[in-house]
Protein backbone atom coordinates (compact mmCIF):
# COMPACT_ATOMS: atom_id res chain seq x y z
CA UNK A 1 0.00 0.00 0.00
CA UNK A 2 1.25 3.37 -0.50
CA UNK A 3 -0.33 7.11 0.56
CA UNK A 4 -2.48 8.93 -2.27
CA UNK A 5 -0.34 12.04 -2.54
CA UNK A 6 2.44 9.72 -2.88
CA UNK A 7 1.85 8.15 -5.93
CA UNK A 8 0.37 10.90 -7.25
CA UNK A 9 3.68 12.97 -6.55
CA UNK A 10 5.93 10.11 -7.86
CA UNK A 11 3.88 10.39 -11.46
CA UNK A 12 4.56 14.32 -11.38
CA UNK A 13 8.35 13.83 -10.53
CA UNK A 14 8.96 11.21 -13.07
CA UNK A 15 7.07 13.67 -16.03
CA UNK A 16 9.67 16.08 -14.52
CA UNK A 17 12.19 13.77 -14.52
CA UNK A 18 11.39 12.49 -17.95
CA UNK A 19 11.52 16.27 -19.09
CA UNK A 20 15.10 16.22 -17.59
CA UNK A 21 16.55 12.96 -19.47
CA UNK A 22 15.19 14.34 -22.80
CA UNK A 23 17.26 17.44 -21.98
CA UNK A 24 20.20 16.00 -21.14
CA UNK A 25 19.81 14.27 -24.23
CA UNK A 26 19.35 17.30 -26.56
CA UNK A 27 22.88 19.16 -24.75
CA UNK A 28 24.89 16.16 -25.43
CA UNK A 29 23.75 15.95 -29.27
CA UNK A 30 23.65 19.54 -29.21
CA UNK A 31 27.73 19.50 -29.26
CA UNK A 32 27.34 17.24 -32.46
CA UNK A 33 25.54 20.21 -34.12
CA UNK A 34 28.14 22.02 -33.45
CA UNK A 35 31.01 21.09 -34.26
CA UNK A 36 29.83 19.10 -37.62
CA UNK A 37 30.06 21.84 -40.92
CA UNK A 38 26.69 20.77 -42.11
CA UNK A 39 24.82 19.45 -38.92
CA UNK A 40 25.25 23.05 -37.48
CA UNK A 41 23.14 24.49 -40.15
CA UNK A 42 20.00 22.49 -38.94
CA UNK A 43 18.29 23.14 -35.60
CA UNK A 44 19.09 21.13 -32.43
CA UNK A 45 16.04 18.77 -31.78
CA UNK A 46 14.30 19.39 -28.43
CA UNK A 47 11.28 17.09 -27.38
CA UNK A 48 8.63 19.24 -25.89
CA UNK A 49 5.86 17.86 -23.23
CA UNK A 50 2.80 20.18 -23.78
CA UNK A 51 0.45 18.09 -21.95
CA UNK A 52 0.07 14.40 -20.28
CA UNK A 53 -3.17 12.90 -19.16
CA UNK A 54 -3.23 9.98 -16.93
CA UNK A 55 -6.31 8.42 -15.87
CA UNK A 56 -4.97 6.40 -12.36
CA UNK A 57 -7.46 3.65 -11.42
CA UNK A 58 -6.75 3.44 -7.39
CA UNK A 59 -8.35 1.17 -4.27
CA UNK A 60 -8.65 2.95 -1.62
CA UNK A 61 -7.40 0.81 1.67
CA UNK A 62 -7.56 3.03 4.61
CA UNK A 63 -8.43 6.33 5.39
CA UNK A 64 -7.11 7.68 9.26
CA UNK A 65 -6.68 10.91 10.93
CA UNK A 66 -3.11 12.50 10.86
CA UNK A 67 -1.92 13.98 13.59
CA UNK A 68 1.57 13.89 13.28
CA UNK A 69 0.84 16.20 9.35
CA UNK A 70 0.13 20.07 10.27
CA UNK A 71 -0.08 20.73 6.49
CA UNK A 72 -3.80 21.55 7.09
CA UNK A 73 -2.98 23.16 10.08
CA UNK A 74 -0.69 25.53 8.56
CA UNK A 75 -2.81 26.19 5.85
CA UNK A 76 -5.21 27.42 7.58
CA UNK A 77 -2.75 29.08 9.44
CA UNK A 78 -1.15 31.12 6.73
CA UNK A 79 -4.88 32.25 5.60
CA UNK A 80 -4.62 34.57 8.92
CA UNK A 81 -1.36 36.01 8.31
CA UNK A 82 -2.95 38.59 4.95
CA UNK A 83 -5.40 40.19 7.12
CA UNK A 84 -3.71 40.55 10.64
CA UNK A 85 -0.84 41.80 8.91
CA UNK A 86 -3.31 44.77 7.15
CA UNK A 87 -5.18 45.44 10.47
CA UNK A 88 -1.48 45.67 12.21
CA UNK A 89 0.00 48.30 10.32
CA UNK A 90 -3.21 50.35 10.68
CA UNK A 91 -2.88 49.54 14.48
CA UNK A 92 1.09 50.89 14.02
CA UNK A 93 0.51 54.41 12.81
CA UNK A 94 -2.36 54.61 15.13
CA UNK A 95 -0.05 54.25 17.92
CA UNK A 96 2.32 56.99 16.58
CA UNK A 97 -0.26 59.63 16.26
CA UNK A 98 -2.63 58.82 19.56
CA UNK A 99 -0.53 59.89 22.20
CA UNK A 100 -1.02 63.51 23.61
CA UNK A 101 3.09 64.32 22.99
CA UNK A 102 2.66 63.18 19.55
CA UNK A 103 -0.84 65.01 18.60
CA UNK A 104 0.60 67.96 20.22
CA UNK A 105 3.84 67.95 18.50
CA UNK A 106 2.35 69.18 14.43
CA UNK A 107 5.98 68.37 12.85
CA UNK A 108 5.69 64.89 13.90
CA UNK A 109 2.42 64.32 12.77
CA UNK A 110 3.14 65.78 9.32
CA UNK A 111 6.21 63.47 9.23
CA UNK A 112 4.08 60.22 10.02
CA UNK A 113 1.10 61.42 7.26
CA UNK A 114 4.21 61.71 4.63
CA UNK A 115 5.02 58.15 5.42
CA UNK A 116 1.62 57.35 5.58
CA UNK A 117 1.52 56.24 1.66
CA UNK A 118 -0.11 53.26 0.02
CA UNK A 119 3.40 52.44 -0.65
CA UNK A 120 5.10 53.06 2.65
CA UNK A 121 2.25 50.91 4.42
CA UNK A 122 2.30 47.88 1.63
CA UNK A 123 5.91 47.82 1.89
CA UNK A 124 5.46 47.47 5.68
CA UNK A 125 2.78 44.80 5.35
CA UNK A 126 5.17 42.80 3.21
CA UNK A 127 7.93 42.86 5.98
CA UNK A 128 5.06 42.16 8.57
CA UNK A 129 4.14 38.94 6.34
CA UNK A 130 7.68 37.89 5.95
CA UNK A 131 8.05 37.86 9.80
CA UNK A 132 5.27 36.00 9.92
CA UNK A 133 6.17 33.17 7.63
CA UNK A 134 9.76 33.16 8.73
CA UNK A 135 8.59 33.00 12.97
CA UNK A 136 5.47 32.00 13.22
CA UNK A 137 5.12 28.62 13.02
CA UNK A 138 8.06 27.50 15.41
CA UNK A 139 6.53 29.88 18.10
CA UNK A 140 3.25 27.18 18.20
CA UNK A 141 2.98 24.87 20.53
CA UNK A 142 1.95 22.25 18.43
CA UNK A 143 0.16 19.95 21.52
CA UNK A 144 -2.16 22.93 22.33
CA UNK A 145 -1.88 25.08 18.84
CA UNK A 146 -0.65 28.33 21.16
CA UNK A 147 1.42 31.44 19.82
CA UNK A 148 4.08 32.75 22.12
CA UNK A 149 2.79 36.00 21.48
CA UNK A 150 5.76 37.89 23.47
CA UNK A 151 8.31 35.99 21.12
CA UNK A 152 6.62 36.89 17.91
CA UNK A 153 6.48 40.99 19.29
CA UNK A 154 9.83 40.49 19.34
CA UNK A 155 10.04 39.62 16.41
CA UNK A 156 7.41 42.42 14.71
CA UNK A 157 9.21 44.98 16.83
CA UNK A 158 12.32 44.72 15.24
CA UNK A 159 10.62 45.06 11.71
CA UNK A 160 8.74 48.05 12.89
CA UNK A 161 12.55 49.15 14.00
CA UNK A 162 14.26 48.97 10.88
CA UNK A 163 11.14 50.00 8.80
CA UNK A 164 10.27 53.37 10.98
CA UNK A 165 12.01 54.18 13.84
CA UNK A 166 15.58 54.09 12.16
CA UNK A 167 14.49 56.48 9.52
CA UNK A 168 16.32 59.69 9.61
CA UNK A 169 13.22 61.97 9.63
CA UNK A 170 11.72 59.92 12.07
CA UNK A 171 14.83 58.92 14.27
CA UNK A 172 15.13 62.65 15.09
CA UNK A 173 12.33 62.97 16.75
CA UNK A 174 12.87 59.85 18.89
CA UNK A 175 16.16 61.14 20.68
CA UNK A 176 14.07 62.75 22.97
CA UNK A 177 13.29 59.95 25.74
CA UNK A 178 10.17 61.71 27.10
CA UNK A 179 8.45 61.89 23.78
CA UNK A 180 9.57 58.62 22.12
CA UNK A 181 8.62 56.34 25.48
CA UNK A 182 5.14 57.13 25.02
CA UNK A 183 5.32 56.68 21.25
CA UNK A 184 6.60 53.58 21.31
CA UNK A 185 4.98 52.29 24.39
CA UNK A 186 1.43 53.24 22.19
CA UNK A 187 2.45 51.91 19.45
CA UNK A 188 3.21 48.32 21.40
CA UNK A 189 0.41 47.92 22.97
CA UNK A 190 -1.56 48.06 20.03
CA UNK A 191 0.64 45.22 18.05
CA UNK A 192 0.50 43.04 20.80
CA UNK A 193 -3.58 43.16 20.87
CA UNK A 194 -3.32 42.40 17.32
CA UNK A 195 -1.03 39.32 17.43
CA UNK A 196 -3.53 38.26 20.85
CA UNK A 197 -6.19 38.57 18.78
CA UNK A 198 -4.35 36.41 15.88
CA UNK A 199 -3.20 33.98 18.56
CA UNK A 200 -7.26 33.46 19.37
CA UNK A 201 -7.59 32.76 15.84
CA UNK A 202 -4.59 30.84 15.05
CA UNK A 203 -5.83 28.32 17.91
CA UNK A 204 -9.22 27.68 16.93
CA UNK A 205 -8.12 27.32 13.14
CA UNK A 206 -5.55 24.81 13.92
CA UNK A 207 -7.65 23.14 16.91
CA UNK A 208 -10.41 22.94 14.08
CA UNK A 209 -8.04 21.62 11.11
CA UNK A 210 -7.19 18.00 10.34
CA UNK A 211 -4.85 16.12 8.03
CA UNK A 212 -5.67 12.71 7.04
CA UNK A 213 -3.70 10.05 5.51
CA UNK A 214 -5.11 7.84 2.52
CA UNK A 215 -3.83 4.61 1.48
CA UNK A 216 -4.42 3.60 -1.40
CA UNK A 217 -3.70 0.19 -3.65
CA UNK A 218 -2.10 0.80 -7.31
CA UNK A 219 -0.72 -2.12 -8.33
CA UNK A 220 -2.36 -4.33 -11.07
CA UNK A 221 -2.85 -7.47 -8.67
CA UNK A 222 -4.04 -5.85 -6.10
CA UNK A 223 -6.49 -4.18 -8.31
CA UNK A 224 -7.40 -7.39 -9.65
CA UNK A 225 -9.02 -8.61 -6.11
CA UNK A 226 -11.36 -5.58 -5.52
CA UNK A 227 -14.50 -5.00 -6.86
CA UNK A 228 -15.08 -2.72 -10.07
CA UNK A 229 -17.64 -0.85 -7.79
CA UNK A 230 -14.93 -0.44 -5.18
CA UNK A 231 -12.60 1.51 -7.67
CA UNK A 232 -11.49 5.00 -7.93
CA UNK A 233 -10.31 7.25 -10.53
CA UNK A 234 -8.53 10.59 -11.01
CA UNK A 235 -7.85 11.90 -14.49
CA UNK A 236 -4.17 13.91 -13.84
CA UNK A 237 -3.67 16.59 -16.62
CA UNK A 238 -0.25 17.97 -16.40
CA UNK A 239 1.92 20.59 -18.83
CA UNK A 240 5.33 21.65 -18.73
CA UNK A 241 6.07 25.31 -18.14
CA UNK A 242 9.92 26.62 -18.58
CA UNK A 243 11.61 28.54 -15.88
CA UNK A 244 14.91 30.52 -16.37
CA UNK A 245 17.34 32.34 -14.06
CA UNK A 246 17.38 35.94 -14.44
CA UNK A 247 18.95 38.14 -12.01
CA UNK A 248 16.13 40.58 -10.02
CA UNK A 249 16.89 43.46 -8.39
CA UNK A 250 15.32 43.87 -4.81
CA UNK A 251 14.19 47.29 -3.89
CA UNK A 252 17.45 47.56 -1.12
CA UNK A 253 19.49 47.39 -4.47
CA UNK A 254 20.23 43.67 -3.96
CA UNK A 255 20.90 41.50 -6.93
CA UNK A 256 19.36 37.76 -6.42
CA UNK A 257 18.94 35.18 -9.08
CA UNK A 258 15.12 33.48 -9.38
CA UNK A 259 13.64 31.45 -11.54
CA UNK A 260 11.66 33.39 -14.10
CA UNK A 261 8.62 32.09 -16.53
CA UNK A 262 9.69 31.90 -19.80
Amino acid sequence: MAQLNQVIGAILRDIAQARLTSDLYTRDISRYYEQDSLLRIFPVPRSEINEVTIDLRFAISKIESDPASTTAKNAKTAGIFDPCSEHLVNSIFDGLTSTPTAQANPSWLETINNFSTAEFRSDLRTKILDCFESNVYGLIDKQNNLLDVDALLDFVREAVDRSIYRKPEIASFLEDGDFSGPVKAAVTTRMKSDLEAMRVEIESARSAAEDYSIEVDVTTDKLQEVPEAALSSIKLTTSMRNYTWSQVEQKDERIIRRLIPE
